[in-house]
């Protein structure tokens, strides 16, 4: 809209420049002088226009680059924050974890517990009359052992979790294997079986500890331990080398237990290979 002054003065002035033209004779002084004003106007209203183009030019193009600068700032904040989510929920994850390896230790302090009582319900109560008198001689040790009395289910199983987390893994492996053996019943099996596992990974016995995570799926595919044990057959495949194998194995834990923290972990892993 401020172009159109200028304008009309281009009009204003052609006529006055025409008849200038063609009859130099004809046109006054006062005429002369009026061209030379309009002509002067029109000059100063073609470089304000300019002038105002230009400093409306300017103003868009910082305003882009403002726009620019905010949607990079926002691309930054997104990208912050889905790392953040991510971290969060990989906190959760391990917070869960964490959660039920508590769960599984106040399982084996219900047992400590257990364990004692059987201890104590077959100790016999000891009477001033009734005391044996300990033998002494070569055959000493066999007599003692053969008055002790039997050790029930949740002894061996509380002995033989302290013993592999003290670091004796034969000692440890060999009393819980005995108590699967004698207590098939026994409530928990499953991580009696699970720390047989663990006792071998801990000794670098691969493929026995690949078998026994193998069979505490297949035995107890319904324990919190069965998605662990398939995670942990995942990791040793891993750790080979066999991406392939432990690719499937992890996939396995997401279909078979999309709901365990192990579920999470095995996303990631197949995430990052």
């Amino acid at each position: 809209m401020q172009t159109l002054p200028c304008v009309a003065r281009v009009w204003r002035v052609a006529p006055i420049v025409l008849v200038a033209t063609l009859g130099a004779c004809f046109a006054t002084r006062s005429d002369v002088r009026i061209v030379q004003g309009d002509v002067a106007a029109l000059r100063t209203e073609l470089l304000r226009n300019n002038t105002e183009q230009k400093d409306a030019l300017a103003t868009a193009v910082k305003l882009l680059r403002t726009a620019s600068d905010s949607i990079a700032l926002i691309s930054n904040r997104t990208v912050s924050i889905q790392g953040d989510v991510r971290g969060e929920m990989r906190a959760v994850k391990e917070q869960l974890l964490q959660l039920q390896t508590l769960l599984g230790q106040s399982a084996a302090t219900i047992a400590k517990m257990r364990s004692a009582l059987e201890e104590r319900a077959s100790a016999p109560l000891p009477t001033q009359s009734s005391m044996p008198v300990p033998p002494v001689g070569a055959g000493a040790i066999e007599t003692n052992l053969a008055q002790a009395p039997e050790m029930g289910p949740y002894v061996m199983y509380s002995r033989g979790l302290d013993l592999i987390r003290g670091g004796s893994l034969s000692t440890g492996r060999a009393e819980l294997l005995n108590l699967i053996k004698s207590y098939p019943a026994f409530e928990n099996l499953a991580e009696a079986r699970y720390w047989v596992a663990v006792s071998f990974e801990r000794e670098n016995n691969v493929s026995s500890a690949d078998a026994a995570y193998a069979a505490v799926v297949q035995t107890h595919p319904d324990s919190p331990f069965a998605a662990s044990s398939l995670y942990k057959r995942a990791e040793l495949f891993a750790k080979q080398g066999n991406t392939v194998r432990a690719r499937e194995l992890y996939t396995l834990v997401l279909s078979k237990y999309p709901r365990s923290p192990e579920a999470g972990f095995a996303a990631d892993r197949l995430k990052q290979r």
